[in-house]
């Protein structure tokens, strides 16, 4: 788990699990499927193929769950290995205010790991001035 500003981290899927202080946005399928949830954490169904298969409605609830447990919890954004959609949904509220490459620039230089696939990348790239909306 890494810190990436004040209340929000991103981790991988080893980082998956309750922790006191925390609410968790689950950026995955696997979490999204599983039978027990925790009903203060957000479940997202994100799959992050080679061809984008984003909607603005992912990136909204998103949004605004960090929006609402900003000020109370610390939020850890997860998916599988914590390099992707994890971390592009913690770019987009950091450096929301930015344009695309600026807000990857800054967020490769606080997070070394990041790494988006084609897939998101090229969503957000497409989508930047929609995503930014949101906040």
């Amino acid at each position: 788990m890494f810190m990436i500003s004040e209340n929000i981290y991103v981790g991988d899927d080893s980082d998956c699990f309750e922790r006191d202080g925390f609410v968790i946005i689950h950026a995955c399928k696997t979490c999204y499927k599983k039978a027990e949830k925790n009903k203060n954490d957000l479940y997202l169904n994100m799959i992050d193929p080679l061809l984008p298969l984003f909607n603005l409605e992912l990136f909204k609830d998103a949004i605004c769950f960090i929006k609402k447990n900003i000020g109370t919890n610390k939020i850890l954004i997860h998916c599988n290995k914590g390099k992707s959609r994890s971390a592009s949904i913690a770019m987009l509220y950091c450096f929301g205010g930015l344009d695309y490459g600026e807000a990857q620039y800054n967020m490769s230089n606080i997070y070394p790991d990041y790494s988006p696939s084609l897939g998101i990348d090229t969503y957000m790239y497409e989508n930047w001035d929609k995503l930014k909306q949101l906040l």
